[in-house]
């Protein structure tokens, strides 16, 4: 469940370029003590969620700021539901225990953030992270562990922050709406990127008309390639779903047919 666990296999990061506003955004909020604790990143299935959350693990591992976090999956029986949701982020949470050098005073799960809060976050904000509490298969646990998470993130204080993705799903839109009722009510991104979808075809279809260019299976084609209509096309038909913008590359760059003939399939 684990951001970086082998057994998600390789799980693409934002395009460069692509969702800047909600990354600098991100960035920012970790570091501002007077901003809310939470921040929320809706979206349906395919419109990146995933891959922004990932992209933010990964750079504030980088960072030496991710406390935890929990990518749950319907393809596994370990991730699609709450069961081992606590012990995960305890884990997490005593990994940054041991390399402080510290025990923690008691292990009960209910009191782990509280418990290790001053060990944990001794130098600014950190952050759990929470993707996909819609793939957990029980809707009334998705709704418990996401009232228990809002409430204890705003009982911490600054010292620690929660960013969590999932589907807009009616009775999740329930909790988010009666949490925002109180103070530091959580800010939510709506995905809608359409612009950060055609910059992601812009550079990807560039990007196999140079490679085919120099192995010489495009030579005889000219630039630009493909037209503005086409992939204004290809934008048009994701609806806002960048998984319809990455399979639709995967098919045209296989490395045995011809993109040219390949992306007309497509459209």
């Amino acid at each position: 469940a684990a951001w970086d666990a082998a057994q998600r296999g390789v799980l693409p990061t934002c395009h460069p370029d692509t969702c800047r506003a909600i990354q600098d955004d991100l960035i920012a909020w970790r570091t501002d003590l007077t901003a809310g604790p939470v921040r929320l990143i809706l979206g349906w299935a395919g419109t990146g969620k995933t891959t922004i959350a990932q992209t933010m693990a990964k750079y504030w591992a980088a960072e030496r700021c991710l406390a935890a976090s929990f990518f749950f999956s319907r393809s596994s029986s370990d991730t699609d539901n709450t069961h081992r949701f606590h012990e995960t982020i305890a884990d997490h949470l005593f990994q940054h225990l041991l390399a402080a050098n510290a025990e923690p005073e008691e292990s009960r799960i209910h009191t782990i953030l509280r418990t290790f809060r001053p060990v944990i976050f001794p130098s600014g904000p950190m952050v759990i992270i929470v993707d996909g509490l819609d793939e957990c298969c029980d809707p009334e646990a998705q709704t418990k562990l996401l009232q228990d998470l809002l409430t204890s993130i705003v009982q911490l204080g600054p010292s620690a922050k929660l960013l969590i993705a999932c589907r807009p799903e009616v009775h999740l839109q329930d909790v988010f709406n009666k949490f925002g009722l109180n103070p530091g009510s959580p800010r939510r991104f709506d995905l809608s990127p359409d612009s950060d979808i055609e910059r992601f075809l812009q550079d990807s279809l560039q990007q196999i008309y140079e490679n085919r260019r120099a192995d010489g299976t495009m030579s005889a084609v000219d630039e630009p390639w493909p037209s503005k209509g086409d992939i204004a096309e290809l934008v048009d038909r994701a609806s806002g779903q960048f998984i319809f913008a990455a399979t639709a590359l995967s098919l045209i760059d296989n490395g045995e047919e011809d993109p040219v003939k390949m992306l007309k399939i497509v459209l």
